[in-house]
């Protein structure tokens, strides 16, 4: 009885104890199961907005990159100006290779050229009913947002716009997009496990467009008290979660994510009770097995805790070892295959970071690395940095294939030729080196030269590739890595510009490539402020001994720099796209100046400079006549000259522009002639009125037979073909007079006049005996 009464002791003790612990048990998980319930939906809703924005920002990128690769594509720009079939044609097979829904392509006008539609139902493609129509959402011509969206056909499509260049030219608009609808809303829904529904808010109402369930929530008109119960946080019925996705044409469009409250919370209610019994049976074996659980289980997680502490800190400690053949051995086992995978992914994540993709090359963020130790350990040393001056011609004519497998041939070849340089690729067709400067500078550069020059046998074809490098000292041009790259690079762009093999850094080099960037940027402000001016200088007519056409030369007069000459600035204009810009100043200034003249009684020609940019643009040749007939001017008035070298870089279409320019009754004279590189078959072709020889060989004509035999000889060839001729550079008498005796027409020179304002220009025909001016009266 005593063993008994023990026992029923220990047990009282027990089963009080059990009693106090199950009410203090039940009070704790009752508050706890609220929390959780809480706590589970916003993990829920947050988990599936997360998976929705990643799934919706993938989704997006993946359009935009294709979008960007596809207005790259060189074949897709040739057609362009092909047939409108031809096009569709290409704009499909783009479309096809990302399943997109729709495709357009927008032209510089603004009207859609190249329109597809995906039927959603069949599948179909066919052609959109807005192709030759203008473009209904031209802003979107202008954003750079990859997420566009686009409304067509009581259907909303994803859609990202890009322009397609020639050289520096948008010649249209390309974009492709996906359909935001039902399927859609379903493999979202599939992703985030709740339903998903799209809406868009129009007049104040928001209405579903795309949904994954259309029996979800009933009729559309409880869409507008269910939003407003969402936006109080009073949607006692659902669970929901709404995602902005963009607007369109000034639209809202927004994702909602929601599932009913009592279907999401339902299983933890019914199960609530049971819970509870569960834990009153099983709280006594509970009690007695964890303490001997405890221990065996907690020792291990507690070392693989720590190990994870340490490797989400960086570290690397040696990998635990649980000797169990249970579920925490395992447990310990595939740990510590994470930590080995954690490691290696890391290692090659340093090595991508630290290495060129294609030819496995250390790039420029180990170039960062290396220079410094290099610096610290070589009291001199010299960076180089060379270009692959046709890269981008051999990449872009014979594709990306060629072009990396170019890489891959030049990395091979140097080192291979310099087993002892360490080569780094800083771009695709930009490689560098450190060497010490006790190296011969010049051996080394033009073993390197030699190295490119040699033919280059790649997959389809044969070539020979150049390089222009540039390179800064240690310590004389920086003493900390950033400035001696930089550097090296300024280097390297002079070398490019001047036509070098090479170049060393001097110090002027950086003020001069700031001094440009300045010009760059000031250039804007002149031509809209009005700072520049013309200079005019005659052409004096060696038949009748009068001056009736002269050049307009364009001058900066900066207000800090002071006079900029157009050597400074005329190359900027070119590169930077300002020239259309400037060439548009100068034909309205010297058309101003033949207004202004002409009610003076004086009868002037104006020879006005155009660029080769100028020739590439649509209707330029409507434009420049519409301003003089503007004017109650005669085109004769204006006199265009090009020069012979900007004539190669498209000679079909400049001279496509030069015919259309004198159809509408320009004169037009090649510049600069003897400089370039046209040959006389181009001569032949070219529909050009006169051929201006160049000052180089003229200014010392009297005293270098050489330059004497080019002049005649050019002077009796444009003859042949017909053409007046201006000798440019005269600087003497005899000069003149030697022309004049080859039946030059036309001479221009600082021995007639030097390049003068507008003022000085009539003064000085007034006095020059040269002045064609009639008096009024005759004039009329």
């Amino acid at each position: 009885m005593a063993f008994k009464s023990l026992r029923s002791q220990i047990l009282l003790a027990f089963i009080g104890l059990i009693t106090v612990c199950q009410c203090v048990a039940f009070v704790t998980l009752y508050t706890m199961n609220a929390d959780a319930q809480q706590e589970r939906t916003q993990y829920h809703l947050q988990t599936a907005k997360s998976v929705f924005e990643a799934e919706f920002e993938q989704r997006g990128r993946y359009l935009e990159a294709f979008v960007e690769t596809a207005a790259q594509d060189f074949g897709l720009k040739q057609v362009i100006a092909e047939d409108r079939r031809s096009f569709l044609v290409a704009l499909n097979n783009h479309r096809q290779r990302i399943d997109a829904d729709i495709a357009i392509a927008v032209n510089k006008s603004g009207r859609v050229f190249g329109q597809l539609i995906v039927e959603p139902a069949s599948q179909r493609v066919r052609v959109g009913e807005e192709t030759d129509l203008l473009f209904r959402y031209p802003d979107l011509l202008n954003q750079q947002n990859a997420n566009l969206y686009y409304g067509f056909d009581e259907r909303v499509f994803q859609l990202h716009l890009v322009p397609v260049r020639a050289g520096a030219d948008v010649i249209a608009w390309l974009g492709f997009g996906f359909a935001v609808d039902s399927e859609l809303a379903r493999h979202l829904s599939a992703m985030t496990g709740m339903t998903t529904n799209f809406l868009m808010r129009e007049a104040g109402e928001w209405t579903r467009f795309a949904d994954s369930d259309t029996n979800t929530i009933g009729p559309q008109t409880q869409y507008a008290d269910m939003w407003q119960a969402v936006m109080t946080d009073t949607a006692t019925n659902y669970v929901a979660q709404t995602i902005p996705i963009g607007e369109m044409n000034g639209t809202q469009l927004v994702a909602l994510l929601f599932d009913n409250r009592s279907d999401f919370l339902g299983t933890l209610q019914e199960r609530w009770v049971g819970v509870m019994l569960l834990f009153a049976s099983t709280v006594l074996v509970s009690f007695v097995a964890a303490f001997v659980l405890a221990k065996r289980i907690v020792q291990p997680l507690r070392a693989l805790v720590q190990q994870a502490k340490s490797i989400a800190s960086g570290e690397q400690n040696d990998i635990i070892e649980v000797e169990r053949k249970d579920e925490l051995g395992q447990l310990a086992t595939e740990f510590s295959i994470m930590q080995q995978a954690v490691a290696e992914r890391e290692e090659e994540i340093r090595y991508r970071a630290c290495h060129t993709d294609v030819t496995k090359l250390p790039n420029r963020q180990q170039l960062d690395v290396d220079l410094p130790i290099a610096m610290s350990q070589n009291s001199s040393l010299v960076l180089m940095r060379f270009r692959l001056t046709d890269y981008d011609e051999i990449n872009y004519s014979l594709g990306s294939d060629i072009g990396e497998e170019l890489q891959l041939s030049v990395a091979k070849r140097i080192e291979a030729g310099f087993p002892n340089v360490v080569l780094y690729q800083l771009a695709a067709y930009e490689f560098a080196i450190l060497i010490p400067a006790e190296d011969d500078i010049a051996l080394l550069t033009q073993q390197l030269e030699m190295t490119f020059q040699n033919l280059c046998s790649l997959h389809l074809t044969t070539l020979s590739t150049h390089m222009v490098g540039g390179f800064s000292i240690y310590p004389q041009h920086g003493q900390m890595s950033d400035v001696l790259i930089h550097n090296a690079g300024i280097a390297l762009q002079q070398a490019l510009k001047k036509k070098l093999p090479s170049l060393e850094f001097q110090t002027e080099m950086a003020a001069d490539a700031l001094s440009r960037v300045q010009l760059t940027h000031d250039l804007t402000q002149a031509i809209e402020s009005s700072e520049l001016v013309l200079f005019y200088q005659p052409k004096l007519d060696l038949r009748s001994k009068q001056v009736s056409r002269c050049e307009a030369l364009v001058r900066w007069q900066h207000p800090t720099r002071g006079m900029v000459p157009p050597d400074a600035f005329i190359g900027i204009a070119e590169s930077t796209g300002q020239i259309n810009a400037l060439t548009d100043w100068v034909l309205e200034a010297a058309i101003n100046q033949l207004v202004e003249w002409r009610q003076q009684g004086i009868d002037m020609v104006i020879a006005v400079n155009i660029s080769a940019e100028n020739l590439k643009q649509d209707g330029f040749h409507l434009k420049v006549a519409d301003r003089v007939k503007k004017a109650n001017l005669p085109t004769s008035a204006i006199s265009l000259e090009i020069t012979e070298s900007a004539l190669m870089d498209d000679p079909e279409g400049a001279i496509a522009m030069l015919e259309a320019l004198q159809g509408q009754g320009f004169s037009l004279s090649i510049d600069d002639y003897g400089t370039g590189y046209s040959s006389l078959s181009q001569l032949k072709n070219m529909p050009v009125d006169e051929l201006k020889v160049d000052k180089a060989f003229v200014s010392e004509v009297i005293e270098n037979r050489a330059d004497q035999t080019i002049c005649s000889s050019t002077i009796e060839l444009a003859h042949q073909f017909g053409l007046s001729v201006v000798a440019e550079g005269v600087e003497t008498a005899e000069a003149l007079t030697w022309l004049e005796d080859l039946d030059c027409e036309y001479v221009q020179g600082y021995y007639i006049s030097r390049p003068v304002p507008a003022a000085e220009f009539i003064s000085w025909l007034r006095s020059s005996g040269y002045s064609p001016i009639l008096p009024q009266q005759e004039r009329g």
